[in-house]
């Protein structure tokens, strides 16, 4: 109760703050008019007008007699803070038009374990200025901190302990905001749960997220919610578990019990977050149906007498992720066929074709293993929020997330109001990711302008698994600090996206 008078109290200051009394005939860069703004997540949409000088919201209400570089008729459609996708990989930067189509202004990278590395991170940071169509948000890889000191057993020693808990420091200290794992890739398979949570501690004191692709996600998701939520309770890091699944048959309907170990740990004082993608389809390399000792050592599963052990793990896991049908080749031999079909024309079993004809680093896979039921249940919980797992050109998320989510899921399903869809894509990675402090992801005078403007009653994906590139609908202009980045649908091709950095504070008007 108290958070939402605050909130009111802050709602009813913005606008008595953005009368243009004093000056009657301003001129703006960028003036936003006749657009339903959602300021941010919590404070129900309002009819104003958004005023922005530079990189920054300036004033928000009414301004009758003021003039703008450039003016915007909003009118039908919804003006919010520009989404913000916590789990990205697109840590190679670029114009991102595939994420600004989306209305994207802010993508999270360095997740799954996978960084530049940490020793010439600040470096890298620095070379990326300049070149980005979004914001970028850095975090720490764990696989890449123990490729940087060339560790990839299961106990590191006391010295290697160390070396990686400095790397830490010297990865927040450049600006990362916390570290992820990838516990299903090696090397970060082999961690064990208190080398986690070691380095999680200096993630902690630096104020960072641990966030994590755990360690099932299948029939012992459970066990590896558990220790997300351990490795947070112990360390003090905020979690983050990385794309929130309940994949295969061993795992369906177990989205309940799922939430329910994230509601006790909140309860408990341990914060705990999710991100998910709005498709009942995942997308990973092949090895994914290879056991951990076949990716870890690839000749030892070539090797003749484990093979009848290869065959059987391997037959364990396409089972799990409910057989050779629900799995589709994306890339590499056989791209573009389910491997049930491929497995036919062979005349083979699918095990046999994935171990002899592709084998455990031989391409990528759209695997088709959530139920729609589980993915709601999950979305409908409220530190549930929304991310892409892009970039790719080869799964509908790359080019559909935020919009399938705005579409299907707000207007079509009516399962959240435009409030709350706001929390789920921008403000709750915001509270998560320590952006409020840095004045994104609101739309109040003080904060950067990165807002997007789309209509509530087109706005759809257009990608689908079999055109996974076809662009979205709906989306009408997004601004990014300021600069007008898509502009009727369509990139203008300014780069006006800025590295940010954990830590930094910003000056300007604000709670």
């Amino acid at each position: 109760m108290r958070h939402a008078l605050l909130l009111l109290a802050f709602h009813l200051v913005c606008i008595a703050c953005s009368r243009p009394t004093d000056t009657p005939a301003a001129v703006y860069d960028v003036l936003i008019v006749g657009g339903t703004v959602v300021i941010d997540g919590y404070l129900a949409p309002v009819e104003i007008d958004v005023a922005i000088v530079g990189d920054r919201v300036v004033s928000i209400g009414h301004f009758p007699g003021a003039t703008a570089h450039r003016t915007i008729d909003a009118t039908g459609m919804l003006v919010v803070p520009g989404f913000i996708d916590t789990h990205n990989h697109g840590d190679d930067g670029g114009a991102r038009p595939d994420f600004l189509r989306q209305g994207v202004t802010t993508i999270v990278v360095g997740n799954c374990g996978g960084s530049a590395s940490i020793r010439t991170l600040a470096r890298h940071y620095d070379e990326l200025e300049g070149t980005l169509g979004v914001n970028y948000v850095g975090l720490i890889g764990h696989n890449q901190l123990r490729r940087d000191i060339r560790f990839t057993g299961e106990r590191p020693s006391d010295e290697q302990m160390q070396e990686m808990k400095r790397l830490v420091a010297q990865g927040m200290e450049a600006g990362a905001f916390g570290m992820s794992t990838g516990l299903t890739y090696h090397p970060g398979f082999n961690a064990e749960t208190e080398e986690l949570v070691e380095l999680a501690r200096v993630v902690a004191g630096h104020g960072g997220v641990y966030a994590s692709h755990i360690r099932n996600e299948g029939p012992r998701v459970l066990e590896a919610v558990a220790e997300a939520i351990r490795i947070g309770r112990e360390s003090g890091c905020r979690v983050q578990i990385s794309h929130a699944k309940v994949a295969g048959p061993g795992a369906w309907g177990l989205a309940g019990e799922y939430l329910a170990l994230v509601d006790a740990a909140n309860a408990q004082g341990v914060v705990v977050c999710m991100d998910q993608y709005p498709y009942t389809a995942s997308q990973t390399g092949i090895g994914a149906l290879f056991p951990l000792w076949a990716r870890d050592n690839r000749s030892a599963a070539a090797e003749a007498q484990r093979r009848a052990e290869l065959e059987r793990d391997v037959a364990e896991l396409l089972a799990g992720r409910g057989g050779a049908e629900r799995v589709f080749l994306s890339r590499g031999p056989f791209a573009g066929r389910f491997l049930s079909d491929i497995a036919a024309s062979l005349d083979k079993d699918p095990v046999a074709v994935l171990i002899d004809d592709i084998g455990v680093g031989g391409g990528s896979a759209v695997y088709h293993m959530m139920l729609e039921d589980d993915l709601r249940e999950l979305m409908a919980h409220p530190y549930q929020m929304i991310a892409s797992d892009g970039p790719t050109n080869t799964h509908p998320r790359g080019h559909g997330t935020f919009p399938r989510f705005w579409g299907r899921y707000v207007r079509e399903l009516e399962m959240f109001d435009h409030a709350d869809a706001v929390r789920r894509t921008s403000t709750l990675a915001a509270e998560q990711f320590r952006l409020f402090e840095q004045h994104r992801a609101r739309i109040a005078p003080g904060w950067f302008a990165d807002i997007v403007i789309f209509d509530p009653a087109t706005i759809a994906d257009g990608a689908t698994f079999e055109e996974p590139t076809t662009p979205p609908q709906g989306v009408r202009q997004v601004l990014v600090n300021g600069v007008v980045a898509l502009d009727d649908g369509e990139p203008t091709g300014l780069l006006a996206g800025r590295v940010l950095r954990h830590g930094t504070t910003t000056a300007g008007s604000g709670p």
